[in-house]
């Protein structure tokens, strides 16, 4: 019962982390700044990486940092190891979810756009009321990625804690 409630909040947490993280990354690249696809690439990346490797890696850094904050290390807390397993999970798929996001906004058609600046709407409404209702396909699919990858991870995790701490 605690390994479902603790997978239910890692995957409540990092489903909201990525996609929201990985929305914003994708409104910032489709802007037109330099150098957009060096970003998009850089952020892909981490995606490329096996969970095996990813976990050792992320436990090392982390694991270094909490050593310097005189903190227990991630195999020995909890929520330590709650809060690295979020970061290494976000850090591997917002790339991911972003490329598809980046597609889906550069689906929305620019004359609704248009339309709205000249009905008077501001950026924030202009994004609630035409941009994520038309990007709702990318929504969804990323939703349920993010939902089905959090449910079934387990090579990040022994990676980055052994399994460790055991709670009864």
């Amino acid at each position: 019962l605690h390994a479902f409630s603790f997978t239910a909040a890692f995957t409540v947490v990092s489903t909201v982390l990525i996609n929201v993280c990985a929305f914003a990354i994708a409104l910032v690249l489709t802007r037109g700044i330099r150098g957009t696809n060096l970003f998009r690439t850089v952020y892909f990346m981490p995606n490329l990486i096996g969970g095996i490797l990813l976990g050792y890696i992320w436990q090392i850094l982390l694991n270094g940092v909490l050593a310097n904050l005189q903190k227990p290390l991630l195999a020995l807390d909890a929520k330590a190891g709650f809060v690295g397993l979020v970061i290494l999970m976000c850090w591997q798929q917002i790339g991911y979810m972003m490329i598809i996001y980046v597609a889906g906004l550069q689906s929305v058609p620019g004359d609704l756009i248009e339309a709205a600046k000249i009905d008077g709407a501001n950026r924030w409404q202009t994004l609630w009321k035409v941009t994520i209702p038309n990007v709702m396909p990318s929504i969804t699919i990323c939703t349920f990625l993010t939902l089905t990858n959090s449910f079934k991870l387990f090579d990040q995790n022994l990676a980055l804690t052994g399994g460790q701490p055991y709670i009864i």
